[in-house]
């Protein structure tokens, strides 16, 4: 007559079956199951998105149930964005980007660096100048731009020297110039004596005017004054004639959209002025990615170009992908209906996840429809059907037709056996 649930099972999502055991000779015992109210049990993601850099969250609503809970997983396969970690310097176009490779059955991402003007990189000397002195100015005008600023750098040779002490020699002395830094030749040049008292050293000739220095060489003089020692010798000082080399940068400057014009100071008379050409140079502020690739399981090596003059940048990969599952971490209770499953959108330009809720019921009791007839003994109870978890179990309790000791069944099933319709009470000892 009565069911008594042993063990409720889990995880169905369908009202099972119940089949009784059959008696020897009767009419079998029929009934149906009852599930208590649900609970959320799984997530099919329908849509796995995209775009999603960390996994989004979930929620469920409706069902007329509460406390369902559930964390995403991701699969980040994709290439979203780059991460610039040093954007480098002296770059004049923004320079090839190249992502490591996916792995095999994957494909390889591609992208473009966007390139921004930092200011002015450098400036092309065009036309060197002579007859320079000492090192000329450098201004830079137009383009957009202002602030920047630079130091010119010269080289050049000795053009004369200027007598600061003239002593006396008996014969002229040698002059010696100070070499100029490797690479350049040293200056040469011949003492000449004249005037009262005919053996002071008056001026030099420069027989070789040297190359190669960036600032005036020493000049000394060697050999014995009057009367055969050495007694405040002579001093002279060179005079330059430089020529542009280079220009150093000491301030980019800001807001350049082109080259700027560049301006040497002019060169005196008898020299020609320098000339050169500004190079607005820049950084990688970001890279636009064409193909995110796919396949990747961890992030890949991001490899620029480096500058013709500058720092290489550097940047890291950030990888995206669309919601792979859903792990329920709380099933809730009293979902009387598949509650509405709503996952967090990714971020801009990528597409939402979405998915479908599968409940989970557990059995709560047996509704006997039909108590059957000739039972001697309790029959089983299975439950199928319903595809859950874990499987229900019960067992079923007799009641015979006056009273609810199985003596009474037993008497009945014999009753029904023989086909005999007397009511004698088999008394109990």
């Amino acid at each position: 007559e009565t069911v008594t649930i042993t063990n409720a099972g889990s995880g169905y999502t369908a009202v099972p079956g119940v089949t009784f055991g059959a008696p020897a000779d009767g009419v079998t015992a029929t009934g149906t199951a009852e599930l208590e109210l649900g609970t959320v049990g799984a997530v099919t993601v329908s849509t796995a998105g995209s775009g999603y850099i960390s996994a989004p969250s979930v929620e469920f609503s409706g069902g007329e149930g509460t406390g369902g809970a559930a964390t995403a997983a991701l699969t980040r396969d994709t290439v979203a964005s780059v991460t610039i970690t040093t954007p480098g310097g002296g770059y004049t176009s923004a320079p090839s980007v190249t992502f490591g490779a996916a792995p095999s059955g994957g494909t390889t991402a591609t992208g473009t660096a966007v390139y921004a003007s930092d200011g002015i990189g450098s400036v092309t000397v065009s036309t060197a100048g002579s007859g320079y002195t000492s090192a000329p100015s450098v201004e830079f005008t137009g383009g957009g731009g202002s602030d920047a600023a630079g130091t010119v750098n010269v080289s050049g040779g000795v053009a004369s020297v200027r007598i600061t002490r003239g002593s006396c020699y008996d014969t002229a002395p040698t002059v010696v110039f100070s070499a100029p830094p490797a690479g350049g030749t040293t200056a040469t040049g011949t003492a000449v004596k004249t005037g009262f008292p005919g053996c002071a050293i008056a001026s030099v000739t420069v027989t070789s005017a040297g190359s190669g220095y960036p600032s005036p060489p020493t000049v000394t003089f060697t050999g014995s004054t009057a009367g055969g020692g050495v007694f405040n010798p002579a001093a002279g000082e060179a005079t330059m004639s430089y020529s542009v080399t280079s220009v150093t940068i000491t301030n980019g400057g800001s807001g350049y959209t082109s080259a700027p014009t560049v301006t040497f100071g002019a060169a005196p008379s008898g020299g020609t002025t320098a000339a050169g050409t500004a190079t607005v140079s820049g950084v990688v502020t970001s890279v636009t990615i064409t193909n995110g690739g796919s396949g990747y399981t961890s992030d890949p090596t991001v490899t620029f170009a480096a500058p013709s003059s500058g720092t290489t940048a550097t940047g890291t990969a950030v990888r995206s992908g669309g919601v792979a599952s859903v792990t329920i971490t709380d099933g809730g209770s009293g979902y009387t209906a598949a509650p509405t499953v709503t996952i967090a959108p990714p971020p801009a330009g990528g597409t939402t996840a979405a998915g479908a809720v599968t409940l989970h019921h557990a059995v709560a009791g047996v509704r006997v429809t039909d108590r059957g007839r000739g039972y001697v003994t309790a029959p089983s109870v299975t439950f199928s059907g319903g595809s859950p978890g874990t499987a229900a179990t019960a067992t079923a309790m007799l009641r015979g037709p006056r009273g609810n000791t199985e003596s009474d069944n037993l008497y009945w099933a014999q009753q029904a056996l023989y086909g005999k319709q007397l009511r004698i009470r088999i008394e109990e000892d």
